[in-house]
């Protein structure tokens, strides 16, 4: 989001708001819903709920993002990037392999093409994720076709 804000902070300042009220507005940003939200489970585990959108360069940032979290365990629930078009294999593709390159354990959401594991829903990703603790980081990261919402529900009433 850093892109983004110093974008918006860029034209606010070239509209000559004044950078007193910039950095107030900087200060109280609000994320969009299901937009790398970060939550502690009961469990003590970190969940990054992104589960709003997905696209190769978003999936890249997030799974960087992830990476930084202090974790012994670091996993990405991925579901579909969706609208890729014929480059949607190899992209997915990519991501997962880029994720195994930063030590991060990929669960795909009905999307072999990541690699790692491949699961079906949500029973599936609860059970692939297995009990989860302070020391373990999650992603959840797909497009809104994908309803990974779902599964943050189930995460936040079961620890």
């Amino acid at each position: 989001m850093v892109d983004n804000a110093l974008a918006a902070a860029s034209a606010a300042l070239v509209c000559a708001v004044p950078l007193d009220e910039v950095a107030d507005a900087m200060g109280t940003a609000v994320l969009s819903r299901w937009r790398m939200d970060l939550v502690r489970l009961r469990s003590g585990a970190l969940v990054v709920n992104d589960a709003y959108n997905a696209n190769p360069t978003s999936m890249a940032a997030a799974l960087h993002a992830l990476v930084r979290l202090p974790a012994r365990r670091r996993v990405a629930v991925l579901g579909l990037m969706a609208e890729l078009g014929r480059s949607s294999d190899a992209e997915h593709r990519a991501v997962g392999a880029e994720a195994r390159e930063l030590g991060v354990e990929v669960i795909g959401v009905r999307v072999p093409a990541y690699g790692g594991t491949t699961v079906g829903g949500v029973d599936e990703v609860l059970e692939a994720l297995g009990t989860l603790g302070d020391g373990d980081a999650v992603l959840l990261k797909g497009s809104r076709v994908a309803g990974l919402e779902r599964l943050m529900a189930r995460l936040e009433s079961s620890g």
